[in-house]
């Protein structure tokens, strides 16, 4: 029988007591406390890199044009390497695709479609049914004056009246890779017409309508720089290179930051329409790169 007010504490036969359920109980308890500790240790942990690090939220079809450039291959690979599962990739050649992408069919199967960005009509296809836009395309500098124009600003105007006719759920993005310089004048003899175009692309984006867009302006893009300057920096108008010896960024730099861009939720309550200097600096390495973008932000938007 169970003594009153005694509820884990029986007599045994013997007159003896019995406290084996009580000792079991007690063990329980102590169980249970020690796993909620851990669970919540994890679930801190669990956010405090969700904070620093935005994961795919499965939230339309995104698109990189240029694709298997340079610092687009390099944005690709990212955003699948992050969850994106509805990925599309704008190239020009499906051989050079199957490269630098890794596709096998390389086809629209795969999300992969061959064409010219110069042209309309071969955008729309690709565009069909598009959220968000990762421009990453850019001439070359040794080009003639028509292609830096017809790549660094037609196609600009060309993709983005693509994804605003083409039926994806609204709030549409872009997300767009121009560069530090715009603001120079007169311009660089090395560069040709590209960074007037590329202001020219800025300003077309910027009056779109379109919900969301993150044009990122990075500085000197050399080939071999990742993990040698670690710290990022943004800013704006040249500033952040006025002072500093130090005028280049890699391209997986610049790639990890439009995934970011890409990838981070919309916001209604502070502008959805952002425009920053990137570069780069020897220092520790920036690991959060959502709250770098946040810092791009000027400081009444902040």
């Amino acid at each position: 029988m169970m003594l009153q007010g005694t509820a884990y504490t029986q007599i045994s036969s013997t007159g003896g007591k019995n406290t084996h359920h009580g000792e079991s109980r007690t063990l329980f308890y102590a169980q249970c406390f020690a796993i909620t500790c851990v669970l919540s240790y994890l679930l801190f942990t669990y956010h405090h890199y969700l904070s620093n690090f935005t994961c795919w939220t499965s939230d339309g079809t995104v698109l990189v044009t240029g694709a298997t450039g340079r610092t687009g291959s390099f944005l690709y690979h990212e955003l699948k390497r992050r969850g994106v599962s509805d990925l599309r990739a704008f190239v020009r050649n499906a051989d050079k695709a199957r490269e630098v992408l890794g596709c096998i069919a390389c086809d629209e199967t795969e999300g992969i479609y061959v064409g010219d960005v110069t042209q309309p009509q071969d955008l729309k296809r690709a565009m069909a049914g598009v959220k968000t836009l990762a421009i990453a395309v850019g001439a070359g500098a040794r080009s003639s004056p028509d292609v830096q124009r017809q790549v660094e600003f037609n196609s600009v105007v060309y993709s983005i009246e693509a994804l605003a006719n083409g039926g994806g759920s609204r709030p549409l993005s872009v997300v767009l890779c121009s560069s530090m310089g715009t603001n120079i004048t007169p311009q660089p003899s090395w560069a040709g017409d590209i960074l007037f175009w590329k202001l020219n692309a800025e300003a077309f984006l910027s009056s779109s309508a379109i919900g969301r867009t993150v044009i990122v302006k990075p500085c000197g893009l050399k080939e071999g720089m990742a993990g040698k300057n670690s710290t990022l920096l943004v800013g704006h108008n040249g500033t952040i290179t006025e002072t500093s010896d130090y005028h280049t960024v890699s391209r997986e730099d610049v790639a990890s930051v439009m995934a970011e861009a890409v990838l981070m939720p919309y916001d209604s309550s502070r502008s959805t329409n952002l425009r920053f200097d990137f570069c780069s600096e020897p220092g520790p390495a920036t690991k959060d790169l959502k709250n770098l973008i946040e810092n791009a932000r000027y400081e009444w938007d902040k």
